[in-house]
């Protein structure tokens, strides 16, 4: 007797949420079962809709059903539905939120702000040192569009039933006064700045917090306002400022540079090659071989040095001391101790104002030149008047030319001989020599001053100052009282290099 499998019924398999259904068809099935009729009547059962596309494809997948094989086709599909998208913003290019900065750079890094020995490496062409977190935007700029949530369209299951579409929620999100938004989305900055985004909060920043260190997570800062960093600054990161800038810790071999004040309650390890410039004042816990440029007064807690430093204002660190290193100062210095026991070479240059020197320089050549070019057309006027000289039409129109370049060229001197008198008069006021020292001036110190250098030939403890008396004469006085003295008892004198 012939083995034959049984005949298994055909089924309909409908998907959990109701968006297809699929026939199907066993290994081996009664003739009367594998019908178009008998197969629709199972669709009706089961409540599908039947719609000519489904009739037609049902009258297929029956025809192409070959015994012996299992075959499983889907029959029918719903209509899909399509949700509402949430309001987002659309930025414009270059606007796009940089992905959350790692911590790759410190994972080498002790508590103590020293670095390790690996940093991040960089793909050729891209510096991570400038690579910035920040960014920048001028007012009137396009920001980019906010998006409003759509409601999406409803769908249908296979049995007609209705999907309702979920309608996308609204980006909650506020705007501060710094961001435009127009009736139909578009975002534009109102003013100058760095463009801030939290998550319910978007702004333009003309004050700029960083949370933690300037590093490879945040790049080289260069930002139109004021910056405060809670932490430091590591090593050959640049940050740059037209306002003020506070910083709360290290600041290692960095550049620091705003045109208003520096403030750092840290201190900062430049290693030779850091910088800090300040247009203002800067006060700071300690300096160490350093280029400093300081506008305004100059405050440090502790000491300076090893610096190589500018100071248009004037110093004032009555704790502090000054070791090493060359220091300018055209205002007034107050410090705690000058020099060192160690003999390290310590330079002072007083009595100058560099920044009016250079212009004051400047104006002196352009008056010898203003000067020889008048001596040489009045020469050639002269020779065009001698007695008896007979002048032709070219002479009589060079004479009315050089009448008249003379009178200009003179008149151009005039002014640069009365600023001249101006600016050398300005130097002169501010012009100052004026250094009290509290604890200690050590030997081996130099007092650069005009075009003399005094060197400090022993140790004397202050309080003391040093000063130009109403003869315009170098002296020193010891304590509060004291008798002023001519410093070249304390030093030995030479002329300074040309």
């Amino acid at each position: 007797m012939e083995n034959t499998a049984p005949n298994k019924p055909i089924r309909l398999l409908i998907a959990k949420d109701g968006s297809s259904a699929d026939l199907v068809i066993p290994e081996q099935v009664a003739e009367d079962e594998l019908s178009y009729e008998s197969c629709l009547h199972l669709l009706h059962e089961s409540s599908i809709v039947v719609t000519s596309a489904v009739s037609e494809r049902l009258r297929a997948v029956i025809e192409s059903y070959t015994p012996g094989t299992e075959l499983r086709e889907t029959i029918a599909k719903g209509v899909r539905v399509v949700h509402g998208e949430d309001g987002r913003i659309e930025w414009e290019p270059g606007l796009e939120p940089a992905a959350e900065a790692s911590d790759e750079a410190d994972a080498d890094r002790s508590d103590s702000g020293e670095a390790g020995s690996k940093v991040p490496k960089a793909p050729e062409g891209v510096c991570f040192y400038s690579r910035s977190i920040f960014v920048m935007v001028e007012a009137g700029q396009k920001l980019g569009r906010l998006l409003q949530p759509t409601d999406g369209t409803d769908g249908n299951d296979v049995r007609g039933q209705n999907i309702a579409a979920k309608a996308g929620k609204p980006l909650k999100v506020r705007f501060e006064e710094s961001v435009a938004v127009s009736s139909d989305g578009l975002m534009t900055a109102q003013v100058d700045g760095v463009l801030s985004r939290s998550r319910d909060k978007i702004a333009v920043r003309q004050y700029l917090e960083i949370a933690g260190y300037v590093d490879f997570s945040t790049g080289n800062i260069d930002f139109d306002g004021d910056i405060k960093i809670l932490k430091g600054v590591r090593d050959l990161f640049e940050v740059s400022a037209t306002g003020n800038i506070e910083i709360s810790s290290l600041i290692e071999s960095a550049a620091v540079i705003a045109k208003g004040d520096i403030t750092a309650s840290g201190g900062m390890a430049g290693r030779e090659r850091g910088i800090l410039t300040a247009g203002g004042d800067a006060t700071i816990r300690y300096i160490d071989s350093t280029q400093v440029k300081v506008g305004g007064v100059l405050r440090f807690e502790r000491e300076m040095i090893n610096c190589e430093a500018m100071v248009t204002g004037s110093i004032e660190s009555p704790a502090g001391s000054i070791i090493g290193g060359e220091t300018t100062v055209v205002g007034k210095v107050l410090v705690s101790v000058l020099g060192s026991n160690s003999n390290v070479s310590t330079t002072l240059n007083l009595g100058s104002v560099p920044s009016l020197e250079s212009k004051l320089a400047s104006l002196e050549k352009l008056v010898e030149a203003l000067e020889a070019k008048c001596g040489k057309m009045d020469r050639e006027l002269k020779n065009l008047l001698m007695p008896g000289r007979i002048l032709s039409n070219q002479d009589r129109e060079r004479q009315t030319e050089l009448s008249f370049e003379l009178h200009n060229v003179k008149s151009q001197r005039a002014k640069c001989e009365a600023s001249l008198r101006d600016l050398t008069a300005r130097i002169q006021a501010i012009r100052t020599v004026d250094v009290s020292i509290e604890k200690m001036l050590y030997a081996g110190v130099r007092l650069a001053i005009g075009n003399q250098i005094f060197r400090i030939n022993k140790d004397i403890k202050g309080p003391m100052r040093i000063l130009l008396d109403r003869k315009g004469e170098i002296v020193y006085r010891v304590g509060d009282h004291g008798t002023n003295m001519p410093i070249r008892q304390i030093s030995e004198i030479r002329a300074a290099a040309a």
